[in-house]
Protein backbone atom coordinates (compact mmCIF):
# COMPACT_ATOMS: atom_id res chain seq x y z
CA UNK A 1 0.00 0.00 0.00
CA UNK A 2 1.05 3.61 -0.57
CA UNK A 3 0.70 5.98 2.35
CA UNK A 4 0.89 9.73 2.46
CA UNK A 5 2.16 12.15 5.08
CA UNK A 6 -0.44 14.06 7.05
CA UNK A 7 0.16 17.33 8.88
CA UNK A 8 -1.82 16.65 12.03
CA UNK A 9 -2.42 19.32 14.66
CA UNK A 10 -4.93 21.03 16.92
CA UNK A 11 -6.56 18.02 18.52
CA UNK A 12 -9.85 18.70 20.26
CA UNK A 13 -11.16 15.79 22.29
CA UNK A 14 -14.52 14.16 22.75
CA UNK A 15 -15.10 11.83 25.67
CA UNK A 16 -17.13 8.64 25.40
CA UNK A 17 -19.25 7.93 28.48
CA UNK A 18 -21.62 5.30 27.10
CA UNK A 19 -23.92 7.89 25.51
CA UNK A 20 -23.53 9.38 22.04
CA UNK A 21 -20.92 12.14 22.28
CA UNK A 22 -20.28 14.95 19.85
CA UNK A 23 -16.84 15.19 18.32
CA UNK A 24 -15.43 18.65 17.90
CA UNK A 25 -13.65 19.11 14.60
CA UNK A 26 -11.01 21.69 13.75
CA UNK A 27 -9.52 22.56 10.39
CA UNK A 28 -6.16 20.88 9.75
CA UNK A 29 -5.99 20.82 5.96
CA UNK A 30 -3.31 21.85 3.51
CA UNK A 31 -3.22 22.91 -0.14
CA UNK A 32 -4.08 19.40 -1.33
CA UNK A 33 -6.88 18.86 1.19
CA UNK A 34 -8.05 22.30 2.38
CA UNK A 35 -11.28 20.93 3.93
CA UNK A 36 -9.60 18.25 6.05
CA UNK A 37 -10.69 18.30 9.70
CA UNK A 38 -9.13 16.74 12.81
CA UNK A 39 -10.39 15.65 16.19
CA UNK A 40 -9.71 13.04 18.84
CA UNK A 41 -11.64 10.74 21.11
CA UNK A 42 -10.82 9.64 24.65
CA UNK A 43 -11.41 5.92 25.27
CA UNK A 44 -10.55 3.57 28.15
CA UNK A 45 -7.17 1.90 28.00
CA UNK A 46 -8.82 -1.18 29.54
CA UNK A 47 -12.53 -1.54 28.77
CA UNK A 48 -12.93 -4.15 31.51
CA UNK A 49 -11.82 -1.69 34.19
CA UNK A 50 -14.37 1.05 35.00
CA UNK A 51 -11.62 3.20 36.54
CA UNK A 52 -9.20 2.71 33.65
CA UNK A 53 -7.20 5.69 32.53
CA UNK A 54 -8.14 7.20 29.18
CA UNK A 55 -6.08 7.30 26.00
CA UNK A 56 -6.53 9.55 22.98
CA UNK A 57 -7.49 8.16 19.57
CA UNK A 58 -6.62 10.56 16.74
CA UNK A 59 -9.24 11.09 14.02
CA UNK A 60 -9.59 13.02 10.81
CA UNK A 61 -12.42 13.65 8.39
CA UNK A 62 -12.40 14.52 4.71
CA UNK A 63 -15.89 15.91 4.00
CA UNK A 64 -17.51 14.83 0.76
CA UNK A 65 -17.27 17.54 -1.91
CA UNK A 66 -20.98 17.00 -2.54
CA UNK A 67 -22.96 17.75 0.62
CA UNK A 68 -24.96 16.47 2.30
CA UNK A 69 -22.89 13.29 2.19
CA UNK A 70 -24.65 10.00 1.55
CA UNK A 71 -22.79 8.38 4.48
CA UNK A 72 -19.65 8.41 6.62
CA UNK A 73 -17.07 5.69 5.93
CA UNK A 74 -14.36 4.57 8.37
CA UNK A 75 -11.07 3.38 6.84
CA UNK A 76 -8.19 1.18 7.95
CA UNK A 77 -5.15 0.69 5.65
CA UNK A 78 -3.71 -2.43 7.26
CA UNK A 79 -0.36 -2.90 8.91
CA UNK A 80 -1.19 -3.73 11.62
CA UNK A 81 -0.79 -0.29 13.11
CA UNK A 82 -1.11 1.57 9.81
CA UNK A 83 -2.29 5.17 9.84
CA UNK A 84 -5.89 5.72 8.84
CA UNK A 85 -5.15 9.45 9.02
CA UNK A 86 -2.63 9.11 6.20
CA UNK A 87 -4.94 6.92 4.14
CA UNK A 88 -7.87 9.35 4.34
CA UNK A 89 -5.57 12.24 3.49
CA UNK A 90 -4.50 10.51 0.28
CA UNK A 91 -7.61 8.54 -0.75
CA UNK A 92 -9.45 10.41 -3.54
CA UNK A 93 -12.98 11.57 -2.80
CA UNK A 94 -13.82 10.76 -6.40
CA UNK A 95 -13.50 7.03 -5.66
CA UNK A 96 -16.93 7.18 -4.02
CA UNK A 97 -18.29 9.74 -6.47
CA UNK A 98 -17.57 12.67 -4.11
CA UNK A 99 -20.59 11.69 -1.98
CA UNK A 100 -18.96 10.09 1.09
CA UNK A 101 -17.40 11.65 4.20
CA UNK A 102 -14.12 9.81 4.83
CA UNK A 103 -13.17 9.11 8.45
CA UNK A 104 -9.66 8.05 9.40
CA UNK A 105 -8.18 7.00 12.71
CA UNK A 106 -4.80 5.87 13.97
CA UNK A 107 -5.32 2.63 15.92
CA UNK A 108 -4.13 2.60 19.53
CA UNK A 109 -0.41 1.92 19.73
CA UNK A 110 0.45 3.65 16.46
CA UNK A 111 0.74 7.03 14.78
CA UNK A 112 -0.95 9.77 16.80
CA UNK A 113 -2.89 7.41 19.09
CA UNK A 114 -0.82 6.62 22.18
CA UNK A 115 2.01 5.15 20.09
CA UNK A 116 4.08 2.23 21.32
CA UNK A 117 7.58 3.49 22.08
CA UNK A 118 10.70 1.36 21.79
CA UNK A 119 13.25 4.21 22.03
CA UNK A 120 13.49 7.76 23.33
CA UNK A 121 13.55 9.41 19.89
CA UNK A 122 12.81 8.55 16.28
CA UNK A 123 16.51 8.99 15.51
CA UNK A 124 17.44 6.51 18.25
CA UNK A 125 14.87 4.04 16.91
CA UNK A 126 16.17 4.34 13.35
CA UNK A 127 19.75 3.94 14.56
CA UNK A 128 18.82 0.84 16.55
CA UNK A 129 16.91 -0.62 13.60
CA UNK A 130 19.79 0.10 11.23
CA UNK A 131 22.31 -1.52 13.57
CA UNK A 132 20.04 -4.54 14.00
CA UNK A 133 19.74 -5.00 10.24
CA UNK A 134 23.28 -6.37 10.11
CA UNK A 135 22.80 -7.49 6.51
CA UNK A 136 21.47 -4.11 5.36
CA UNK A 137 17.92 -5.50 5.32
CA UNK A 138 15.57 -7.05 7.86
CA UNK A 139 16.15 -10.65 6.82
CA UNK A 140 18.99 -13.15 6.78
CA UNK A 141 20.60 -14.11 3.46
CA UNK A 142 21.19 -17.73 2.57
CA UNK A 143 24.96 -17.25 2.96
CA UNK A 144 24.73 -16.06 6.58
CA UNK A 145 26.96 -17.77 9.15
CA UNK A 146 25.63 -19.19 12.42
CA UNK A 147 27.35 -16.32 14.26
CA UNK A 148 25.58 -13.71 12.11
CA UNK A 149 22.23 -15.44 12.63
CA UNK A 150 22.81 -15.42 16.40
CA UNK A 151 23.50 -11.67 16.33
CA UNK A 152 20.38 -11.04 14.25
CA UNK A 153 18.31 -13.08 16.73
CA UNK A 154 19.78 -11.16 19.67
CA UNK A 155 18.74 -7.85 18.11
CA UNK A 156 15.25 -9.30 17.60
CA UNK A 157 15.03 -10.14 21.29
CA UNK A 158 16.41 -6.75 22.27
CA UNK A 159 13.57 -5.10 20.33
CA UNK A 160 11.02 -6.60 22.70
CA UNK A 161 13.00 -5.64 25.78
CA UNK A 162 13.33 -2.06 24.54
CA UNK A 163 9.60 -1.78 23.78
CA UNK A 164 8.83 -3.09 27.27
CA UNK A 165 11.19 -0.54 28.84
CA UNK A 166 9.67 2.43 27.00
CA UNK A 167 5.96 1.44 26.74
CA UNK A 168 5.16 -0.52 29.89
CA UNK A 169 1.53 -1.47 30.49
CA UNK A 170 0.36 -0.08 27.15
CA UNK A 171 1.56 -3.35 25.59
CA UNK A 172 -1.21 -5.19 27.48
CA UNK A 173 -3.88 -3.27 25.61
CA UNK A 174 -3.03 -2.96 21.90
CA UNK A 175 -4.57 -6.24 20.73
CA UNK A 176 -7.02 -6.08 17.82
CA UNK A 177 -10.04 -6.67 20.09
CA UNK A 178 -9.34 -3.34 21.84
CA UNK A 179 -9.08 -1.58 18.48
CA UNK A 180 -12.50 -3.01 17.59
CA UNK A 181 -13.95 -1.56 20.80
CA UNK A 182 -12.37 1.78 19.91
CA UNK A 183 -14.00 1.58 16.49
CA UNK A 184 -17.41 1.08 18.06
CA UNK A 185 -16.86 4.10 20.28
CA UNK A 186 -15.91 6.08 17.18
CA UNK A 187 -19.16 4.89 15.57
CA UNK A 188 -21.15 6.15 18.56
CA UNK A 189 -19.30 9.46 18.67
CA UNK A 190 -20.00 10.03 14.98
CA UNK A 191 -23.70 9.32 15.51
CA UNK A 192 -23.57 6.35 13.12
CA UNK A 193 -26.36 3.84 13.78
CA UNK A 194 -24.38 1.22 11.85
CA UNK A 195 -20.69 0.94 11.09
CA UNK A 196 -19.73 1.62 7.46
CA UNK A 197 -16.17 0.45 6.95
CA UNK A 198 -13.51 -0.23 4.32
CA UNK A 199 -10.43 -2.17 5.38
CA UNK A 200 -7.40 -3.27 3.40
CA UNK A 201 -4.96 -6.11 4.18
CA UNK A 202 -4.73 -6.47 8.00
CA UNK A 203 -7.72 -4.10 7.98
CA UNK A 204 -9.76 -7.10 6.77
CA UNK A 205 -8.80 -9.08 9.89
CA UNK A 206 -9.74 -6.02 11.93
CA UNK A 207 -13.03 -5.71 10.05
CA UNK A 208 -13.83 -9.43 10.40
CA UNK A 209 -13.17 -9.20 14.13
CA UNK A 210 -15.29 -6.07 14.58
CA UNK A 211 -18.16 -7.55 12.58
CA UNK A 212 -18.28 -10.66 14.75
CA UNK A 213 -17.77 -8.83 18.05
CA UNK A 214 -20.52 -6.31 17.16
CA UNK A 215 -22.71 -8.06 14.54
CA UNK A 216 -25.75 -5.91 15.28
CA UNK A 217 -23.77 -2.76 14.51
CA UNK A 218 -22.54 -3.78 11.05
CA UNK A 219 -23.71 -1.55 8.21
CA UNK A 220 -21.91 -1.77 4.87
CA UNK A 221 -18.45 -3.22 5.03
CA UNK A 222 -15.84 -3.88 2.32
CA UNK A 223 -12.89 -6.15 3.13
CA UNK A 224 -10.31 -5.82 0.35
CA UNK A 225 -7.13 -7.95 0.23
CA UNK A 226 -8.17 -10.57 2.74
CA UNK A 227 -6.15 -11.95 5.63
CA UNK A 228 -7.73 -15.19 6.81
CA UNK A 229 -8.43 -14.42 10.50
CA UNK A 230 -7.65 -18.00 11.52
CA UNK A 231 -4.19 -17.61 10.00
CA UNK A 232 -3.74 -14.17 11.53
CA UNK A 233 -4.64 -15.30 15.04
CA UNK A 234 -2.74 -18.56 14.64
CA UNK A 235 1.00 -19.06 15.10
CA UNK A 236 3.80 -17.39 13.18
CA UNK A 237 4.08 -20.19 10.64
CA UNK A 238 0.45 -19.73 9.55
CA UNK A 239 1.50 -16.40 8.05
CA UNK A 240 3.46 -18.12 5.28
CA UNK A 241 0.10 -19.05 3.70
CA UNK A 242 -0.16 -15.41 2.62
CA UNK A 243 2.70 -15.91 0.16
CA UNK A 244 1.18 -18.70 -1.92
CA UNK A 245 0.57 -16.41 -4.93
CA UNK A 246 3.73 -14.29 -4.66
CA UNK A 247 5.91 -16.24 -7.07
CA UNK A 248 3.01 -16.57 -9.52
CA UNK A 249 2.55 -12.80 -9.33
CA UNK A 250 6.17 -12.17 -10.28
CA UNK A 251 5.99 -14.78 -13.05
CA UNK A 252 2.91 -13.09 -14.49
CA UNK A 253 4.59 -9.66 -14.38
CA UNK A 254 7.75 -10.98 -16.02
CA UNK A 255 5.74 -12.76 -18.74
CA UNK A 256 3.81 -9.55 -19.43
CA UNK A 257 7.15 -7.74 -19.81
CA UNK A 258 8.40 -10.34 -22.32
CA UNK A 259 5.25 -9.88 -24.38
CA UNK A 260 5.67 -6.10 -24.47
CA UNK A 261 8.01 -4.08 -26.68
CA UNK A 262 11.40 -2.96 -25.39
CA UNK A 263 10.10 0.60 -25.19
CA UNK A 264 7.19 -0.55 -23.04
CA UNK A 265 9.37 -2.83 -20.88
CA UNK A 266 13.19 -2.49 -21.09
CA UNK A 267 13.85 -6.10 -20.04
CA UNK A 268 11.51 -7.60 -22.63
CA UNK A 269 12.84 -10.78 -24.21
CA UNK A 270 12.19 -9.13 -27.57
CA UNK A 271 15.13 -6.79 -26.97
CA UNK A 272 17.50 -9.28 -25.36
CA UNK A 273 20.68 -10.00 -27.32
CA UNK A 274 21.29 -13.27 -25.49
CA UNK A 275 17.67 -14.41 -25.47
CA UNK A 276 17.19 -13.93 -21.74
CA UNK A 277 13.69 -13.46 -20.42
CA UNK A 278 12.87 -10.63 -18.01
CA UNK A 279 12.82 -13.11 -15.15
CA UNK A 280 16.21 -14.53 -16.07
CA UNK A 281 17.77 -11.06 -16.30
CA UNK A 282 16.39 -10.01 -12.91
CA UNK A 283 17.63 -13.17 -11.22
CA UNK A 284 20.98 -12.78 -12.99
CA UNK A 285 21.34 -9.27 -11.55
CA UNK A 286 20.50 -10.51 -8.04
CA UNK A 287 23.04 -13.32 -8.37
CA UNK A 288 25.78 -11.00 -9.67
CA UNK A 289 25.27 -8.63 -6.75
CA UNK A 290 26.30 -11.42 -4.36
CA UNK A 291 29.90 -11.14 -5.55
CA UNK A 292 29.90 -7.59 -6.91
CA UNK A 293 27.59 -5.15 -5.08
CA UNK A 294 27.00 -1.79 -6.75
CA UNK A 295 28.31 1.40 -5.15
CA UNK A 296 26.07 4.48 -5.26
CA UNK A 297 27.66 7.76 -4.16
CA UNK A 298 25.64 10.44 -5.97
CA UNK A 299 22.92 10.63 -3.32
CA UNK A 300 22.57 12.23 0.11
CA UNK A 301 22.72 8.74 1.61
CA UNK A 302 25.57 6.73 0.04
CA UNK A 303 24.55 3.18 -0.71
CA UNK A 304 25.91 -0.25 -1.46
CA UNK A 305 23.29 -2.18 -3.39
CA UNK A 306 23.51 -5.85 -2.41
CA UNK A 307 21.61 -8.89 -3.58
CA UNK A 308 19.48 -8.62 -0.43
CA UNK A 309 18.52 -5.02 -1.25
CA UNK A 310 17.62 -6.03 -4.81
CA UNK A 311 15.56 -8.99 -3.61
CA UNK A 312 13.63 -6.79 -1.22
CA UNK A 313 12.91 -4.21 -3.93
CA UNK A 314 11.64 -7.00 -6.19
CA UNK A 315 9.35 -8.41 -3.50
CA UNK A 316 7.93 -5.07 -2.43
CA UNK A 317 7.40 -3.92 -6.01
CA UNK A 318 4.83 -6.69 -6.40
CA UNK A 319 2.48 -4.69 -4.14
CA UNK A 320 1.48 -2.12 -6.78
CA UNK A 321 1.29 -2.33 -10.57
CA UNK A 322 2.54 1.26 -10.91
CA UNK A 323 5.83 0.04 -9.42
CA UNK A 324 6.37 -2.65 -12.03
CA UNK A 325 7.84 -0.39 -14.71
CA UNK A 326 10.18 1.50 -12.33
CA UNK A 327 11.30 -1.84 -10.88
CA UNK A 328 12.01 -3.26 -14.35
CA UNK A 329 13.83 -0.07 -15.30
CA UNK A 330 15.89 -0.22 -12.11
CA UNK A 331 17.01 -3.80 -12.77
CA UNK A 332 17.76 -2.86 -16.36
CA UNK A 333 20.06 -0.09 -15.13
CA UNK A 334 21.63 -2.43 -12.56
CA UNK A 335 22.45 -4.89 -15.35
CA UNK A 336 24.49 -2.03 -16.85
CA UNK A 337 26.29 -1.30 -13.60
CA UNK A 338 24.10 1.59 -12.39
CA UNK A 339 22.72 0.87 -8.92
CA UNK A 340 21.17 4.30 -8.29
CA UNK A 341 17.56 3.44 -9.31
CA UNK A 342 17.54 0.30 -7.13
CA UNK A 343 18.94 2.28 -4.20
CA UNK A 344 16.16 4.85 -4.49
CA UNK A 345 13.52 2.12 -4.53
CA UNK A 346 14.89 0.80 -1.25
CA UNK A 347 13.52 2.46 1.92
CA UNK A 348 17.00 2.02 3.42
CA UNK A 349 18.55 4.68 1.16
CA UNK A 350 15.69 6.97 0.16
CA UNK A 351 15.95 10.03 2.41
CA UNK A 352 12.36 11.09 1.85
CA UNK A 353 11.06 7.64 2.81
CA UNK A 354 13.32 7.44 5.86
CA UNK A 355 12.05 10.78 7.15
CA UNK A 356 8.43 9.81 6.48
CA UNK A 357 8.87 6.48 8.29
CA UNK A 358 10.56 7.99 11.35
CA UNK A 359 8.87 6.80 14.55
CA UNK A 360 9.82 5.89 18.10
CA UNK A 361 8.32 2.42 18.14
CA UNK A 362 7.03 -0.60 16.28
CA UNK A 363 3.22 -0.73 16.61
CA UNK A 364 2.91 -3.62 14.15
CA UNK A 365 5.16 -5.85 16.23
CA UNK A 366 3.31 -4.96 19.44
CA UNK A 367 -0.10 -5.73 17.93
CA UNK A 368 1.07 -8.99 16.34
CA UNK A 369 2.63 -10.15 19.60
CA UNK A 370 -0.61 -9.35 21.41
CA UNK A 371 -2.79 -11.20 18.89
CA UNK A 372 -0.77 -14.30 18.07
CA UNK A 373 -1.27 -17.73 19.59
CA UNK A 374 1.39 -18.04 22.31
CA UNK A 375 1.26 -21.83 22.20
CA UNK A 376 3.78 -21.67 19.33
CA UNK A 377 6.31 -24.43 19.88
CA UNK A 378 9.63 -23.15 21.12
CA UNK A 379 12.36 -23.91 18.60
CA UNK A 380 16.00 -22.92 18.31
CA UNK A 381 17.25 -20.31 15.86
CA UNK A 382 18.88 -23.09 13.82
CA UNK A 383 15.55 -24.90 13.61
CA UNK A 384 13.95 -21.62 12.58
CA UNK A 385 16.46 -21.31 9.76
CA UNK A 386 15.50 -24.77 8.54
CA UNK A 387 11.82 -23.78 8.67
CA UNK A 388 12.54 -20.79 6.43
CA UNK A 389 14.30 -23.06 3.92
CA UNK A 390 11.31 -25.39 3.99
CA UNK A 391 8.88 -22.59 3.16
CA UNK A 392 11.20 -21.31 0.43
CA UNK A 393 10.88 -24.70 -1.23
CA UNK A 394 7.16 -25.23 -0.63
CA UNK A 395 5.50 -21.79 -0.60
CA UNK A 396 7.56 -18.97 -2.13
CA UNK A 397 11.18 -18.76 -3.21
CA UNK A 398 10.84 -15.01 -3.65
CA UNK A 399 9.33 -14.04 -0.32
CA UNK A 400 9.73 -16.75 2.32
CA UNK A 401 13.21 -15.69 3.34
CA UNK A 402 12.26 -12.08 3.96
CA UNK A 403 9.01 -12.93 5.73
CA UNK A 404 10.60 -15.74 7.70
CA UNK A 405 13.41 -13.64 9.16
CA UNK A 406 11.22 -10.59 9.57
CA UNK A 407 8.94 -12.78 11.67
CA UNK A 408 11.87 -13.94 13.77
CA UNK A 409 11.62 -10.60 15.57
CA UNK A 410 7.98 -11.46 16.13
CA UNK A 411 8.81 -15.00 17.25
CA UNK A 412 11.59 -13.92 19.62
CA UNK A 413 9.16 -11.55 21.25
CA UNK A 414 6.61 -14.32 21.56
CA UNK A 415 9.22 -16.21 23.54
CA UNK A 416 9.52 -13.12 25.71
CA UNK A 417 5.76 -13.18 26.16
CA UNK A 418 5.82 -16.82 27.18
CA UNK A 419 8.64 -16.12 29.62
CA UNK A 420 6.66 -13.13 30.99
CA UNK A 421 9.35 -10.68 29.93
CA UNK A 422 7.07 -9.09 27.35
CA UNK A 423 3.91 -7.94 29.15
CA UNK A 424 0.94 -10.00 28.13
CA UNK A 425 -1.70 -10.08 30.80
CA UNK A 426 -4.14 -12.98 31.18
CA UNK A 427 -6.74 -10.18 31.22
CA UNK A 428 -5.78 -9.10 27.69
CA UNK A 429 -8.90 -9.40 25.53
CA UNK A 430 -8.85 -11.51 22.38
CA UNK A 431 -11.45 -12.55 19.84
CA UNK A 432 -10.66 -15.57 17.69
CA UNK A 433 -14.03 -16.58 16.30
CA UNK A 434 -16.58 -17.71 15.41
CA UNK A 435 -16.62 -15.81 12.10
CA UNK A 436 -20.20 -16.45 11.01
CA UNK A 437 -22.31 -14.22 13.27
CA UNK A 438 -25.42 -12.94 11.48
CA UNK A 439 -24.98 -9.44 10.01
CA UNK A 440 -27.64 -6.87 9.13
CA UNK A 441 -26.28 -6.61 5.60
CA UNK A 442 -23.93 -8.89 3.63
CA UNK A 443 -20.25 -7.98 3.86
CA UNK A 444 -18.42 -7.49 0.55
CA UNK A 445 -15.20 -9.50 0.31
CA UNK A 446 -12.74 -8.60 -2.45
CA UNK A 447 -9.93 -10.90 -3.58
CA UNK A 448 -7.23 -10.30 -6.20
CA UNK A 449 -5.89 -12.95 -8.61
CA UNK A 450 -2.24 -11.94 -8.30
CA UNK A 451 -1.90 -10.53 -4.79
CA UNK A 452 1.59 -11.10 -3.38
CA UNK A 453 0.64 -11.30 0.31
CA UNK A 454 -3.16 -11.71 0.65
CA UNK A 455 -4.08 -14.41 -1.86
CA UNK A 456 -7.42 -14.93 -3.54
CA UNK A 457 -7.81 -18.21 -1.65
CA UNK A 458 -7.98 -16.28 1.64
CA UNK A 459 -10.90 -14.22 0.30
CA UNK A 460 -12.69 -17.40 -0.74
CA UNK A 461 -12.02 -18.96 2.67
CA UNK A 462 -13.42 -15.95 4.55
CA UNK A 463 -16.46 -15.93 2.24
CA UNK A 464 -17.13 -19.56 3.17
CA UNK A 465 -16.47 -18.98 6.89
CA UNK A 466 -18.85 -16.02 7.11
CA UNK A 467 -21.59 -17.82 5.20
CA UNK A 468 -21.38 -21.06 7.18
CA UNK A 469 -24.84 -21.90 8.47
CA UNK A 470 -26.55 -19.10 6.52
CA UNK A 471 -28.91 -20.18 3.74
CA UNK A 472 -28.17 -18.86 0.28
CA UNK A 473 -24.77 -17.42 1.29
CA UNK A 474 -26.65 -14.40 2.60
CA UNK A 475 -24.02 -13.15 5.06
CA UNK A 476 -21.22 -12.20 2.64
CA UNK A 477 -20.61 -11.68 -1.07
CA UNK A 478 -17.40 -12.26 -3.01
CA UNK A 479 -15.96 -10.03 -5.74
CA UNK A 480 -13.05 -11.41 -7.77
CA UNK A 481 -10.67 -8.69 -8.96
CA UNK A 482 -8.58 -10.20 -11.76
CA UNK A 483 -5.58 -7.94 -11.34
CA UNK A 484 -2.06 -7.64 -9.93
CA UNK A 485 -0.78 -6.07 -6.74
CA UNK A 486 -1.85 -5.90 -3.11
CA UNK A 487 -5.64 -5.42 -2.77
CA UNK A 488 -7.81 -4.25 -5.65
CA UNK A 489 -6.16 -0.82 -5.60
CA UNK A 490 -2.92 -2.53 -6.72
CA UNK A 491 -4.20 -2.39 -10.31
CA UNK A 492 -7.11 -0.08 -10.98
CA UNK A 493 -10.38 -1.42 -12.31
CA UNK A 494 -13.36 0.81 -12.97
CA UNK A 495 -15.52 -2.32 -12.83
CA UNK A 496 -14.37 -3.04 -9.27
CA UNK A 497 -14.78 0.59 -8.24
CA UNK A 498 -18.32 0.82 -9.59
CA UNK A 499 -19.42 -2.37 -7.85
CA UNK A 500 -17.95 -1.08 -4.58
CA UNK A 501 -19.70 2.27 -5.05
CA UNK A 502 -23.02 0.58 -5.86
CA UNK A 503 -22.65 -1.57 -2.75
CA UNK A 504 -21.66 1.24 -0.40
CA UNK A 505 -23.94 4.02 -1.66
CA UNK A 506 -26.93 2.12 -2.98
CA UNK A 507 -26.87 -1.22 -1.16
CA UNK A 508 -26.57 -3.18 -4.42
CA UNK A 509 -24.78 -6.52 -4.30
CA UNK A 510 -22.46 -7.63 -7.12
CA UNK A 511 -23.70 -10.40 -9.41
CA UNK A 512 -22.90 -13.93 -8.32
CA UNK A 513 -19.43 -15.04 -9.47
CA UNK A 514 -18.61 -11.48 -10.54
CA UNK A 515 -15.11 -11.01 -11.97
CA UNK A 516 -13.71 -7.56 -12.76
CA UNK A 517 -10.86 -6.94 -15.21
CA UNK A 518 -8.25 -4.18 -14.74
CA UNK A 519 -8.49 -1.07 -16.88
CA UNK A 520 -4.96 -1.14 -18.34
CA UNK A 521 -2.26 -3.65 -19.27
CA UNK A 522 0.77 -3.99 -17.01
CA UNK A 523 3.06 -2.60 -19.69
CA UNK A 524 2.02 -0.39 -22.56
CA UNK A 525 1.06 3.10 -23.58
CA UNK A 526 -1.77 3.39 -21.06
CA UNK A 527 0.20 2.45 -17.99
CA UNK A 528 1.26 5.33 -15.76
CA UNK A 529 4.95 6.17 -15.93
CA UNK A 530 6.73 7.37 -12.78
CA UNK A 531 10.02 9.21 -13.02
CA UNK A 532 12.61 7.77 -10.66
CA UNK A 533 12.76 10.90 -8.52
CA UNK A 534 8.99 10.64 -8.05
CA UNK A 535 9.15 7.03 -6.90
CA UNK A 536 8.79 7.64 -3.17
CA UNK A 537 6.67 5.40 -1.04
CA UNK A 538 6.34 3.76 2.36
CA UNK A 539 6.13 0.05 2.93
CA UNK A 540 4.03 -1.85 5.40
CA UNK A 541 4.90 -5.40 6.28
Amino acid sequence: MIFYILAFSNLVSGIVTGEVSTLKWTQCGDEKNPTLECSSLLVPLDYANPSSKLIEIALNRKPAPVQPAKLSLLFNPGGPGGSGLDLVNGFPSSYYDNEVDYIGFDPRGGGKSQPVACADTAYAMQTFTRDGNIFGVDFVPESATSEQIAVFAAYSELTGQSCLKHSGELLYYVATAYVCRDMDEIRKALGMKKMNYMGFSYGTALGSTYANMFPDNVGRMILDGVVNPNDYYGNVFDFFSGLVDLDATFKSVANACDQATVKECPLSKQGSKDGKTASQTIHSVIESLKSKPLIVNQTSIPAVVTSQIASKVLFRSMYDSTRFFPMIQAFHEASRGNGYPLSQMSPSFNETVLKANAQIGNPGLAILCSDTDISTTKISVDEWSNKVKHYENTVSKLGSREWGWMMLAWYMNLLLIVSRTWPRSPKTEHYKGPWNKKFNFPIMIVGNTFDPVTPLKSAKELYQMMNEGHAGNSNAVLLHHNGHGHCSVGQRSECTRKLQVDYMLRGLLPPKDAVCQPDNPLFGKKIERLAMHQFKFKFFK
